[in-house]
Parts: C-alpha cells; sequence; structure tokens
C-alpha cells in the first residue's frame, strides 16, 4: 500500500475550509490561481486530516505509556498542537514504595517512565553547559534525556536517542558518556559508537574493526577514548580518528580511562597498566582485578578485586584495605576514601595515614554502591532493595527510601538534592528538601 499527496490536494481542502469559514474572497482568488480543485469534499475535511495527523504523532510519542499506564504510573497531560514542541507533562503520582524512613509526603518522588528494558545506568555531569539534564541508558536500545527543573513535579520527556540496526530492530546500549559541551557518545552491542549533539540529534557514527568495549570522553571534552580487546583508540570531537595505540604486552583490555590528557589506565584480565601515548606501557598491578578507579585528582587508585581493595599511589608500595569490600566512594577531599562490605558496614579511610576514622551501620544488608553528592553533605548507600541517604556532618541517617523491585543504580543529580534510583525499567527522583 502506498500513498500519495497532490499539491492539488492540498489546495482543495484550504479552498474548503476557506469557504467555510467565509473567506470568500479568499477562497476565490486560491481557484483562480490553483486551477482545478475537488468540489465535493466533505465539510471540516482540512481539521479531520490535521486532528487525525496530531494522534499519529500522540501515538507515536507515547508508544510505550500504555504498558506505563497498565503499573499505575500517570498519563500525559500535555496536549499535542500544531507547530508547537511536546513536552510530556504529568500528575503527581502515586507513591510506588512504602518506606519507613521520612518521606515527608509525595511532592517528594516522582517516577520517570518509558523504557520497555531494565535501566543499566544513569549518567549526570552537573559541569556540563547542558546543565539540569539527567541520561538514562537501556537494554531496550534507547537512552532518554530528561530535564530536571526546580519545581520537581513539573518535570518533562525531552529527548529519545534510539540505537536502531538497518531492518529496524533496536540495539541494546553498553556505555554511555557526556562531554561538558552537551555531547553524547554512546556505544551499543553492534560496536558501533554514536556521536550526538547536546539536542539529542545523531551527527556521526563510527565503526572500528575491534570490537568496543568502552567509551570516555577527556577531561577536555575535545577526545574520545574507545577501548577494544587489544588497541586503545582515540578520535576528536566531530569523530575523526587521532590515533591508536597498540602493544603486544596489553592484551586481553576489559576497561581503560583517561588518567590525564596524555596518559591512560588500562585494565585487562590479569594485570593493570600505566599507558602513556608515545611510551611503553608500565605494568601498575598483577592480577585478576573487578574493577579500578581513581581518586578525583587521579592521586590514589583503587584496585577491586574479589576479596580487597588495594591502594595504589605513584612511587609507592601497594597496601590493602580490609576484605569482603563491596563498594567504594572517594570524597572531594581526595584522600579520604569509603568503603562498604556485606555486613552494612561503611568504613572512612585516611589514606594518607592508612588508618579509619570513622564508621557507620547502615542495616541494609549487602550494600551495592556508595555515591557522595558534590559538595559532600550526603551520602547516598544502596542495597538491592533499599536506599539510605546519610548526613556527613554528624553521621546521622537523613532519610531511606525502600523499594519492592531490584535497584540497578543510584545518582546525585545536581546541587538541590536530588537522588536518582533506577529500578527495573523506572526511575526514581527523590528530593531531600
Amino acid at each position: 500500500m502506498s500513498y500519495t499527496l497532490h499539491t492539488s490536494d492540498i489546495n482543495s481542502l484550504i479552498y474548503q475550509y476557506m469557504k467555510e469559514r467565509g473567506l470568500h474572497h479568499s477562497a476565490f482568488m486560491l481557484k483562480n490561481e490553483a486551477g482545478n480543485l475537488t468540489q465535493d469534499l466533505p465539510s471540516g475535511s482540512l481539521v479531520t486530516c490535521l486532528e487525525k495527523a496530531l494522534a499519529i504523532e500522540e501515538l507515536e510519542r507515547h508508544k510505550n505509556e500504555q504498558e506505563a499506564l497498565s503499573t499505575d504510573l500517570p498519563r500525559c497531560t500535555n496536549e499535542f498542537r500544531l507547530n508547537h514542541p511536546h513536552d510530556c507533562i504529568y500528575d503527581s503520582i502515586p507513591l510506588l514504595s512504602h518506606t519507613n524512613g521520612s518521606i515527608g509526603g509525595l511532592k517528594h518522588l516522582i517516577v520517570l517512565s518509558g523504557h520497555t528494558g531494565y535501566v543499566k545506568s544513569l549518567v549526570t555531569r552537573k559541569e556540563l553547559l547542558l546543565s539540569g539534564y539527567i541520561l538514562f541508558r537501556s537494554i531496550d536500545g534507547t537512552i532518554r534525556m530528561w530535564k530536571l527543573p526546580q519545581n520537581i513535579q513539573d518535570y518533562s520527556n525531552v529527548y529519545i536517542l534510539p540505537h536502531i540496526l538497518a531492518n529496524q530492530t533496536s540495539v541494546e546500549v553498553i556505555s554511555i558518556d557526556c562531554n561538558q559541551f552537551g555531547m553524547i557518545a554512546s556505544l551499543a552491542v553492534d560496536g558501533v559508537v554514536r556521536l550526538w549533539s547536546s539536542e539529542g540529534v545523531l551527527f556521526n557514527t563510527i565503526q572500528h574493526t575491534s570490537e568496543i568495549l568502552k567509551v570516555e570522553w577527556d577531561s577536555s571534552g575535545m577526545f574520545l577514548l574507545a577501548a577494544s580487546y587489544c588497541s586503545l583508540t582515540i578520535w576528536d570531537s566531530q569523530g575523526e580518528l587521532v590515533k591508536e595505540l597498540v602493544n603486544g604486552r596489553v592484551q586481553e583490555i576489559t576497561m581503560a580511562w583517561w588518567r590525564s590528557p596524555s596518559e591512560f589506565t588500562v585494565q585487562t584480565l590479569h594485570e593493570v597498566w600505566a599507558w602513556q601515548q608515545d611510551q611503553h606501557p608500565v605494568e601498575l598491578f598483577v592480577g585478576s582485578v573487578i574493577r579500578v578507579q581513581w581518586s578525583p585528582s587521579k592521586t590514589y587508585l583503587a584496585i577491586i578485586q574479589e576479596t580487597q581493595v588495594g591502594i595504589y599511589q605513584d612511587e609507592c608500595d601497594i597496601w590493602y584495605l580490609n576484605r569482603d569490600i563491596t563498594a567504594i566512594s572517594f570524597t572531594s577531599k581526595d584522600y579520604i576514601l569509603l568503603t562498604a562490605n556485606t555486613n552494612s558496614e561503611i568504613y572512612f579511610w585516611d589514606l594518607e595515614s592508612r588508618t579509619t576514622t570513622n564508621r557507620i551501620y547502615a542495616g541494609i544488608g549487602k550494600i551495592l554502591k556508595l555515591v557522595f553528592r558534590k559538595d559532600d553533605e550526603f551520602l547516598a548507600a544502596c542495597s538491592d532493595t533499599e536506599v539510605q541517604v546519610w548526613n556527613m556532618e554528624n553521621l546521622l541517617l537523613f532519610k531511606k527510601l525502600k523499594l519492592s523491585n531490584n535497584i540497578n543504580d543510584i545518582i546525585w543529580t545536581d546541587e538541590a538534592g536530588r537522588l536518582a534510583v533506577a529500578f527495573l525499567d523506572k526511575i526514581a527522583v527523590y528530593s531531600l528538601y
């Protein structure tokens, strides 16, 4: 089946509309200039066509809403209008979770929905020129970029970034990063790196000869690092190849990070390497590694293994923290590290003196993630079903939120005190005040 829309059809619809509105002189001039026009159109034909077009646009925009409605999530209440941008606006919603902490009312919690697959990670960058946005990547093949205004109730879904193959099937997004100009780099399981503008417009795709594992912008936002199984590749912000690093000693790469504009930290299955451009890589650590994490100033490197965490510092020996560590987080002070274990204990480590300074007992089972707010005033800790927020000034529990579904990720969205929690295919945004 095919559809054809001729200029004469459009002119006929406008001519009929003008006559119905009493614009007889304009209708006569149109007929005189346009020539042969259809005279027997039903009344209101133009309006009917426009209404159908709006209905189709609304259906496409809200194609995932029926599933959301079946789980008692809200319906978009903002109207569609011609030549007017549409932002989804929702009414206040019932609380989808129970808590024995101080929630303070429904106005403190909203739930963002629309994904049809699990939300795997959250991304927000407070230094972005594109401030006030939070991005989610999901196994449903989309990145959703939401704007979170000052009024937590007035939120809207701004952009959807689809990752689709030529046969129209979606592919899971496995890595995402933003630079300070709002540009987004994403990696999907099809191995293609996609570059998006700050408005969510796809402007370039990059295909590498090897399977890419992760993408990351450098601190300047001008260069993009991609790690593959046996090489590191650097592109500029427009997707032009700058350099590819290959060394026979560095194989089975699993992750890589920028340490500086000219140095990378590379994790393989059995080692951790320091690799500077135009120099041979230097082996920092030998052993099986789950992941590594630098302190904010890139002075201390935490090497996380299955049973312990090693602390590396340039020209110093590696020393180890206590066992059974499940999560870590550096403060902005750089030398203060927090660790959590399977017993719900959170320890404060002074890395300069190599001693513990404080301890918190959370009582929520195995702690999976620790996240400091930018000002270090609050610490968020989560298990698979509960999130706690601790005040760092007095080390007292400030708020807690229980969810009946598994928690995938947590992140602070901005300085306004909002915490985003990803669970299943939804995101709860919680305001402390």
